[in-house]
C-alpha cells in the first residue's frame, strides 16, 4: 500500500506521458483526494484519487518545494477552475507553481526537443 500524505505530489503514466497532482485531503466518503490540472476535465480540479488515476498505478514523487504542505494546499485550491493549457498550465506547470518552482514542464521540453530533432533529421536528409 502506498504512503500517501496530504500535499506529496502523485502521478500516474500513461504510455509515455505522466499525469501530476497533490494529494489535498480526504472526502466525506473516506477517500483520498487529489488537485491537478487535468486536459480530461480541462481545467484545475479537486477529484478523488481513483478518478485521477483512472485504473492506473500512483506513484508517489514526494515534495517538490520548501512550503509546507497546508501553504501548498492552499495555493493550489486557489486556482480551482483555472483552464488547462498544455504550453502555459498543464499539470506539471501547476504543480510546480503550487511549491514555489518555476512553472514549466520537462516532459513539454522534452517532446518538444524530440519534434525538432526529427524536423530538422527530416529536412537534412530531403536536402
Amino acid at each position: 500500500m502506498h504512503n500517501y500524505t496530504i500535499g506529496s505530489v502523485v502521478y500516474v503514466q500513461s504510455w509515455l506521458i505522466k499525469h501530476y497532482g497533490i494529494i489535498s485531503g480526504i472526502n466525506e466518503l473516506g477517500e483520498l483526494v487529489v488537485i491537478s490540472n487535468s486536459k480530461t476535465m480541462g481545467c484545475v480540479t479537486e477529484e478523488p484519487l481513483k478518478n485521477f488515476s483512472m485504473g492506473r498505478q500512483t506513484v508517489v514523487a514526494g515534495y517538490p518545494g520548501n512550503c509546507c504542505s497546508s501553504y501548498a494546499i492552499e495555493r493550489a485550491r486557489s486556482q480551482l477552475g483555472k483552464k488547462y493549457d498544455l504550453f502555459s498550465d498543464n499539470c506539471e506547470h501547476f504543480v510546480r507553481w503550487v511549491y514555489h518552482l518555476k512553472p514549466e514542464s520537462p516532459q513539454l521540453q522534452f517532446f518538444s526537443l524530440l519534434a525538432g530533432a526529427f524536423v530538422i533529421s527530416y529536412l537534412v536528409a530531403r536536402a
